[in-house]
């Protein structure tokens, strides 16, 4: 098991727009508060954000909002890792126990 807890960004830069900027900066400031790691890609594999999410074995996806992720995407996010959201502050804990 790793020492420090390690989230992933996704922002959506259409959803964003001219925001992308305070919106990162948004999201590093919540997992500093959260107390992860973050990692930001600057863009995603051609397979998309659940393969990047396996690839790197993430412990958490941070959001600016909800408008960044489907919810069908959301929903199998949530059975590999919990999801922070900024506006609104919401938390959404992974259904599933991670695997060793």
């Amino acid at each position: 098991m790793r020492a420090e807890a390690i989230a992933l960004t996704y922002i959506d830069p259409d959803v964003s727009g001219r925001a992308l900027a305070w919106d990162m900066a948004q999201c590093r400031r919540l997992a500093r508060t959260l107390g992860y790691t973050l990692l930001a890609p600057s863009e995603l594999p051609a397979l998309g954000l659940l393969a990047l999410v396996r690839q790197t074995h993430v412990d958490a996806v941070l959001v600016p909002s909800p408008e960044h992720v489907s919810p069908h995407i959301v929903s199998l996010l949530a059975e590999m890792v919990d999801i922070e959201s900024v506006r609104p502050r919401r938390s959404i804990t992974r259904t599933r126990a991670r695997q060793a």
